[in-house]
């Protein structure tokens, strides 16, 4: 009976070791897992522009990076008003402009190797739809990121 209990304990035992050492593996390969993705990171996702006049045009740039270690792809591009447009620059390379999706925007994707930097420029012409006081236009587009699949740059203003 002894040696039945001694078998027992030792296979719990053996068992619990084999149990630890697949799941630290299985916690270190979802580590290695996250590593292996592009992650996008901004330095603001809201920018205000200030008073303006209904006449005026105001820009407002946000920088987009790649902290992942794979290429981060941003696609889908739109904004929310059509007096507002947006645009990515990724070193030389300029998307086209784009304005609200029922305006046919053009199919275009953009790719940021890791450590990589680009511009997002969100372009307000409050000329276009006549408005006065505070307004929030919103630049729209998707990446890769599984975290932030769906990225919205704001800008705020108040027209004078």
């Amino acid at each position: 009976m002894k040696t039945i209990l001694i078998v027992i304990v030792i296979i719990l035992f053996a068992g619990g070791i084999i149990w630890l050492v697949a799941f630290q593996k299985n916690i270190l390969s979802q580590a290695n897992l996250t590593q292996a993705l592009a992650v996008v990171e901004f330095d603001k996702t809201v920018q205000d522009l200030g008073n303006m006049k209904v006449s005026e045009e105001r820009t407002a740039e946000f920088e987009i990076r790649n902290a992942g270690s794979q290429p981060l792809v941003m696609s889908g591009l739109q904004t929310s008003c059509m007096c507002t447009f947006g645009q990515i620059i990724i070193g030389e390379n300029k998307s086209p402009i784009f304005g609200m999706a029922m305006h046919g925007n053009p199919k275009w994707q953009g790719s940021l190797e890791p450590g990589q930097t680009a511009v997002a420029k969100v372009i307000y012409r409050p000329y276009l739809m006549p408005v006065q006081g505070p307004v929030e236009r919103i630049f729209t587009f998707e990446t890769n990121d599984p975290l932030n699949q769906k990225v919205n740059l704001v800008i705020k203003a108040f027209v004078e």
